[in-house]
């Protein structure tokens, strides 16, 4: 079976979106051995003028329900603590999408707890 990630990126390309001012996600099944790109999906932006709004969180996560793990480009420390509380966990990797991807397969990184 599949690990669901979801990546935050404006280009497809790179994990290059904070993920409070994401306001998509690249939805992510990763084998053991490939991945494939299941849809694009829509969010309300998180962070603001006057700074975080946790029902915009929760929406978030409310549209990401079936992903295990999320990648973003940068989180602050509060919105991961909430994230991970709600049993999604989080990494920072600026990175290419495709360089990613391949470390968490080669590295089985979704297997560990």
């Amino acid at each position: 079976m599949p690990h669901r990630i979801a990546l935050a990126s404006i280009t497809g390309k790179f994990v290059d979106t904070h993920f409070g001012h994401a306001e998509r996600f690249a939805i992510v099944d990763l084998f053991s051995d490939r991945y494939e790109l299941v849809e694009l999906r829509k969010v309300r932006r998180a962070c603001g003028p006057s700074g975080h709004d946790e029902r915009a969180f929760d929406a978030i996560l409310d549209t990401l329900t079936d992903c295990e793990a999320l990648l973003v480009e940068r989180i602050g420390y509060g919105a991961a603590q909430y994230v991970a509380a709600k049993g999604i966990r989080v990494f920072e990797a600026p990175y290419p999408i495709d360089d990613v991807l391949n470390k968490l397969m080669a590295d089985r990184i979704l297997d560990k707890p």
